[in-house]
C-alpha cells in the first residue's frame, strides 16, 4: 500500500520530480567522472609502489652491456646475475625480422615483459584479455597488439620471425606462432618508458602511450618467459634481445656497502643510462606528485558535494511542504506520522534508484562512443560507493525534513492551512 501511495505522489508532483530526477542524474554522472579521475591516478601510483618502498634504483636506459663490454645484456635475470644482492625487473626489446600474417610480412616492435610486470599492471584494452590469463597451448605464444593499419585483430594468428644467436654474423631465424589475445586501447598507458611531461622523476616515467596516428610500426607485447619457453622447443640458442627502458633494481636487506658501490659502478660504467634515481627519492616524488594531483580535484569535488546537499535540502523542503496536505489525509485515514514519512522515503528511493539506473546506462552507452576515449570514465565499486552515499544523503533528507515540518502539526491544522 505504501509503495502504491509513493508512486501516486511521484505522479501527482511529476514536474518537481522531473527536476529532482535531472539533478540526481547530473550528481551521479559527476560522481562517476570525479571518482574515475582519482582512482585512475591511484592505479598508476600504486601498481609499482612496493618497489619504490625498497632500497635500490630506477633506471631508464638504452642498453646495458656485459662485463666484457661487448654484448648487450638480454634480459633482467642476466643483469641480476652480474649484480650483487640485487633483483631486477623490466622488459626486453626482441630483435626480429618482422612478423607475418597469411604470408604477408610486417614490421613490429616486439616487447617481452617480465612476469612481475604482467601481474602488476593491466593496461586499458580495446578488447580481448591481458597476458596474465592461463594458457591452454604451450606451443603458441600469446600477445597483445596495438591498434594497427594491417587489419591484425584479436583471434588472429601471426608468425614472429625471431633472431637467435647461433654464432654466425647473420644469426638464425626461428618462426614463432603467435595468437593475438588482446588489443591495446589507443592513446592509453602501458608499462614502458617516457620522459615527456615529468618535471621530476616519479612513477609517470614507467608508463607510455601508443598513438596509431603518430607511430610507424605497431607494438606487440608478449611474456618473456613464454617466449623463452616456445623458442626452447625449437633451438638451444639464445634469443637476440636486449634489456631496455624502465627497470627496477631492488637490493636485498642484507646488502653491504661494498656491494652497493659495486652495483652503482657497474650500472654507470656498463649501461647507456638516460635517467637514474634512487627508489627512496622517487618514492618521495611519487607521493608529492600524487597528492598534488588529487588536491587539484578535491576543492571542486567538495564544492560540488556541498552544493548538491544544499540544493537537495531546498528541493526536499519544498517537496515536503507541497505534500503536507497528503500527509494530513493519510493521517486522517489511519496512517501514523511515521508511515506518512515512510511514504516520502519510498518515493525518494524509487526516484533515486531510477536516476541511478539511468545514469549508469548513460555511462555504459557513452563509453561506446569514440569521444569517450578522451575522458577518464570508469565503472567500479568506488564510483558505486560514491553514488550510494549521495543516495543515502537524499533518502536521509527525504525522511528528516517531512518529520521536522509535520512533527508539531495536527492533521486539522495542516488541512486548515493548505
Amino acid at each position: 500500500m505504501i509503495v502504491k501511495y509513493a508512486l501516486k505522489e511521484l505522479q501527482i508532483y511529476w514536474k518537481m520530480n522531473v527536476i529532482i530526477f535531472i539533478q540526481l542524474v547530473i550528481t551521479f554522472v559527476l560522481c562517476f567522472l570525479s571518482v574515475s579521475t582519482i582512482t585512475s591516478e591511484l592505479k598508476y601510483f600504486s601498481k609499482f609502489n612496493s618497489y619504490f618502498g625498497q632500497e635500490g634504483y630506477y633506471i631508464l636506459s638504452g642498453i646495458t652491456l656485459e662485463p666484457e663490454l661487448i654484448y648487450p645484456i638480454k634480459e633482467s635475470s642476466e643483469l641480476q646475475s652480474y649484480l650483487r644482492s640485487a633483483s631486477v625487473i623490466g622488459y626486453s626489446q626482441v630483435d626480429n625480422a618482422g612478423c607475418e600474417k597469411d604470408e604477408v610480412a610486417y614490421h613490429f616492435k616486439v616487447r617481452a615483459y617480465d612476469e612481475d610486470v604482467i601481474k602488476r599492471y593491466t593496461p586499458s584494452l580495446a578488447g580481448g584479455c591481458w597476458l596474465n590469463r592461463t594458457k591452454t597451448d604451450s606451443g603458441i605464444l600469446e600477445a597483445v597488439i596495438s591498434e594497427n593499419y594491417f587489419d591484425i585483430d584479436i583471434g588472429d594468428t601471426i608468425t614472429i620471425n625471431v633472431y637467435v644467436d647461433n654464432g654466425t654474423l647473420s644469426g638464425e631465424i626461428i618462426r614463432v606462432p603467435t595468437k593475438i589475445i588482446g588489443k591495446l586501447a589507443d592513446g592509453k598507458d602501458f608499462y614502458g618508458a617516457s620522459v615527456s611531461g615529468a618535471d621530476k622523476m616519479d612513477y609517470r616515467l614507467c608508463y607510455q602511450q601508443y598513438y596509431l596516428e603518430y607511430e610507424d610500426n605497431p607494438i606487440l607485447l608478449i611474456s618473456k618467459n613464454e617466449l623463452l619457453s616456445v623458442v626452447a622447443q625449437e633451438t638451444d640458442y639464445d634469443i637476440s634481445m636486449f634489456l631496455t627502458g624502465s627497470s627496477f633494481i631492488t637490493y636485498d636487506k642484507d646488502i653491504t656497502d661494498n656491494e652497493r658501490e659495486y652495483n652503482l659502478s657497474y650500472i654507470r660504467d656498463n649501461s647507456d643510462v638516460t635517467l637514474m634515481e634512487s627508489l627512496e627519492v622517487m618514492r618521495h616524488n611519487n607521493f608529492e606528485y600524487f597528492v598534488g594531483k588529487i588536491l587539484q580535484y578535491l576543492p571542486a569535488l567538495f564544492g560540488f558535494i556541498i552544493f548538491t546537499i544544499l540544493n537537495q535540502i531546498s528541493i526536499r523542503a519544498i517537496t515536503a511542504k507541497m505534500q503536507l496536505r497528503n500527509y494530513a489525509i493519510f493521517n486522517v485515514c489511519g496512517m501514523t506520522k511515521k508511515e506518512c514519512i515512510f511514504v516520502s522515503f519510498v518515493s525518494a528511493g524509487i526516484l533515486s534508484f531510477l536516476a541511478f539506473l539511468f545514469s549508469l546506462g548513460g555511462v555504459f552507452v557513452f563509453k561506446t562512443v569514440p569521444v569517450s576515449q578522451n575522458l577518464v570514465l570508469d565503472i567500479s565499486y568506488w564510483q558505486m560507493l560514491c553514488c550510494l552515499i549521495m543516495i543515502f544523503i537524499d533518502l536521509l533528507l527525504s525522511s528528516i525534513l517531512p518529520n521536522t515540518i509535520i512533527r508539531n502539526l495536527t492533521p486539522k491544522e495542516i488541512l486548515r492551512n493548505n
